[in-house]
């Protein structure tokens, strides 16, 4: 039915007794514990729901004081402005294949590739950008959010249909 050698159910027999002991002795709160329980409301109660959800005052203070600082700074524009860089360090500057951050410098083979620039990144930003200008009325992020849009027409749409999910120097995928 399975095919496990004898071996491999000893050491996952031999895992799940250590796992099991230690939890015993040390005390050890199991990981479920740290995950909050999720709030089920009845569906007649629209009130509770609606206390609980943050006021706009809690959610301009956020974008303004945990988000825009990231997304306002220069290097967060591209070059040309609209052109979004995909990889961006925790400190706002731009990813450096050379000399790359310590949060960049060993990426995941196969899923992380620093020499693409994905569209889907591109689009989250104008996203961004589109919250800030509903939530703030300010122009320069509706500004910022129609450059990336015109950047994406400009460039992701493919010239025999459809569009390119990335680029690599500058261009879509050519095969």
């Amino acid at each position: 039915m399975f095919d496990l050698t004898r071996h491999r159910l000893f050491k996952m027999a031999a895992s799940l007794l250590l796992s099991l002991a230690l939890l015993c002795v040390y005390g050890i709160t199991p990981a479920s514990a740290f995950v909050s329980e999720a709030r089920q409301y009845p569906v007649d109660n629209i009130n509770g729901i609606i206390s609980d959800v943050p006021t706009g005052g809690r959610w301009l203070q956020h974008l303004e004081e945990d988000l825009l600082p990231f997304w306002e700074m220069q290097t967060a524009w591209g070059s040309p402005v609209g052109n979004y860089p995909t990889y961006r360090c925790n400190d706002g500057s731009l990813y450096n294949m050379v000399d790359p951050c310590p949060e960049l410098e060993n990426p995941v083979p196969g899923i992380v590739k620093p020499e693409r620039e994905y569209v889907r990144a591109k689009s989250r930003q104008i996203f961004a950008y589109g919250v800030a200008y509903n939530l703030t009325g300010e122009s320069k992020y509706l500004k910022l959010a129609k450059a990336g849009v015109d950047y994406l027409r400009t460039h992701a749409l493919a010239p025999e249909g459809g569009a390119y999910t990335y680029f690599e120097d500058g261009v879509g995928p050519t095969e």
